[in-house]
């Protein structure tokens, strides 16, 4: 008669047991990799603001100046404050045409060209208005060498012969923007300080 309630009660403690296993298996978290991680919010940004510094150094000139970049569309407006002769220069453009005004004096030539003339710095202007949210450019030429950070950020990547490296991110209500962008190309380095981001102008 023991014998008989001992294997009963064997019984039921498997069949509580088996229950108890069913009811707290759950399914396999699925995790987001850096490859998929949505860069949606901040690729879609078309008006923003950055205020912060730009170092630049080239083989044969260097120099900083303050920078403030107010971007609608493909509109912007960079203004830098630095060792120019004048102290101060305005470059007002898109993607096709400029026009910098510095002093009492006035030039129109594309982006690149009047900025090469500023600095020294050969830099694509239609890129880095995308480099300094944290993204490459699309299209041609396509980014190589690209690495992510933990939570799926840019931390660098190649595009057009450029080296971009991108830290210290804050957050916005468009998403994660980097405040520190450094880009080298052969003998030449730039590097932007971004002290604030405003998104959605």
């Amino acid at each position: 008669m023991i014998a008989r309630i001992n294997w009963l009660a064997l019984t039921v403690l498997l069949l509580a047991s088996l229950s108890s296993c069913s009811l707290t298996s759950t399914q396999p978290q699925s995790t987001v990799t850096k490859e998929q991680f949505d860069h949606s919010d901040v690729s879609q940004i078309s008006n923003w603001q950055l205020k912060g510094k730009l170092g630049f150094k080239t083989e044969s000139a260097g120099g900083s100046a303050s920078i403030q970049w107010i971007q609608r569309k493909d509109d912007y407006q960079i203004s830098l404050r630095g060792p120019f002769s004048t102290g101060s220069a305005t470059i007002v453009g898109n993607q096709q045409m400029a026009e910098l005004k510095t002093g009492d004096q006035v030039f129109r030539q594309p982006p690149e060209q009047l900025l090469f003339g500023l600095t020294g710095l050969s830099i694509p202007v239609t890129q880095l208005q995308h480099w300094l949210k944290g993204l490459p450019m699309k299209g041609e030429p396509k980014a190589t060498a690209v690495e992510h950070n933990a939570d799926g950020t840019m931390a660098r990547f190649t595009q057009d012969q450029w080296q971009i490296s991108l830290s210290n991110y804050q957050k916005t209500d468009a998403g994660k923007l980097p405040k520190k962008i450094v880009g080298q190309k052969d003998n030449v380095n730039f590097k932007f300080v971004i002290s604030h981001w405003t998104a959605g102008l």
